[in-house]
């Protein structure tokens, strides 16, 4: 294995071989946050975070997007709100739900 770096909107778009994603990337964007809100117990809260950060990145004809959809089409957008969707659909979920599973509080 090389120690090459791939950019994530390259392998999210699958041209990395031998990565295998999580099963929540594929999920919509809108599924995730209402499993992130159970999971947590914070249904509202990422309701929120779907609404105001999330969904105005979908895209513009009303379809739906996957989690990582959105991370692809996030490549196009400048670094700081780039910065910002990726924290909010790829850090801050997860490391709530880590947060919960471990039994602390959020």
């Amino acid at each position: 294995m090389s120690n090459e770096k791939i950019p994530l909107a390259e392998r999210m778009r699958g041209k990395a071989t031998g990565r295998k994603l999580p099963t929540a990337m594929g999920l919509r964007a809108e599924d995730f946050f209402a499993v992130v809100g159970e999971i947590t117990g914070l249904i509202d809260r990422y309701e929120e975070i779907y609404e105001l950060h999330i969904k105005p990145y979908e895209d513009t004809n009303g379809e739906p997007q996957s989690v990582q959809e959105l991370v692809v089409a996030a490549d196009a957008l400048p670094p700081s709100e780039r910065n910002v969707l990726l924290f909010r659909l790829l850090v801050e979920p997860f490391a709530a739900i880590d947060t919960t599973e471990r039994g602390e509080q959020l």
